[in-house]
């Protein structure tokens, strides 16, 4: 990790201090959901790994492009410690000369309804 920011060798960036104050921050509004899989507010950098080994550009979904072709993306994984949950995962893509920037992730209610149905 490099100061504020980890940056992906599979060619993303995502900001420490974010995960840290929105991720895991007690009483943040997706706090509860990562704490409920076994992370804890000082896992910082064990989320951010998690991350990584699951990041998988490829299936990227409800993708929004400006004009340029530029915008963002969610995927689904699977994060957790102790227990396992799908997190859906946003992204910014702000074009070639930028690595996407993760934004937040969080459990979609409707991704585990769909797995409940399985």
């Amino acid at each position: 990790m490099d100061g504020d920011y980890y940056k992906s060798s599979k060619g993303f960036i995502a900001s420490k201090s974010k995960i840290k104050g929105y991720c895991l921050k007690e009483g943040g509004k997706h706090a509860d959901e990562f704490f409920k899989v076994g992370y804890t507010k000082n896992d910082t950098e064990k989320l951010v790994k998690d991350i990584h080994k699951r990041y998988d550009i490829s299936k990227q979904k409800e993708a929004q492009k400006n004009k340029r072709g530029y915008g963002t993306y969610s995927f689904n994984m699977e994060l957790g410690v102790t227990s396992k949950k799908k997190f859906t995962t946003v992204w910014i893509d702000d074009g070639p000369d930028n690595a996407p920037r993760f934004v937040t992730a969080y459990v979609d209610r409707r991704v585990e309804k769909e797995n409940d149905e399985e």
